[in-house]
């Protein structure tokens, strides 16, 4: 009789358990980053410092291949003496991420080896910039106004 009690408390209290996950889930789950709107909103607060960057560039510079992400952006300075740069990276998943994620890092210690005892304003910039994971995506942003460009691409993950 005292067994039966004890195994239904139990059972409810694994249920109520059980339920809190599922409830929480939505709130826990990695949100996914809407590049569409993204795009547009950076498109308004890009100045003439940049241009857009193609997937040959971003082959050229990071090494990063069309087949391992699923949509990108990337702006970057006309002027190879300048390194503005904001770029955003969907891979198609955390594999892909992490393997690219190491040749990027090379390449952004590179840039800023290179700057620092050639031009310190540049190397200031690449020194305050922000390189980040987000999910399965990769978010490097160099710029004067960092911090606002990053809160408008955390405002696009959904």
């Amino acid at each position: 009789m005292i067994r039966g009690k004890y195994s239904r408390i139990y059972i409810i209290e694994i249920l109520f358990v059980v339920l809190i996950f599922i409830l929480a889930y939505p709130f826990l789950k990695e949100k996914e980053l809407n590049i569409d709107a993204l795009s547009e909103d950076i498109n308004k607060i890009i100045t003439e410092d940049y241009k857009k960057g193609t997937i040959d560039d971003l082959r050229k510079i990071y090494g990063v291949s069309i087949n391992d992400i699923n949509n990108y952006i990337f702006y970057k300075s006309d002027n190879n003496m300048n390194p503005k740069e904001i770029l955003v990276l969907n891979f198609k998943d955390e594999d892909l991420l992490k393997a690219n994620k190491e040749n990027i890092s090379k390449v952004i210690d590179n840039k800023k080896s290179s700057f620092k005892d050639y031009n310190a304003d540049a190397y200031s910039l690449l020194e305050s910039s922000i390189f980040k994971i987000k999910g399965t995506n990769l978010i490097y942003i160099v710029n004067e106004d960092n911090k606002n460009i990053e809160k408008i691409i955390n405002k696009h993950f959904r």
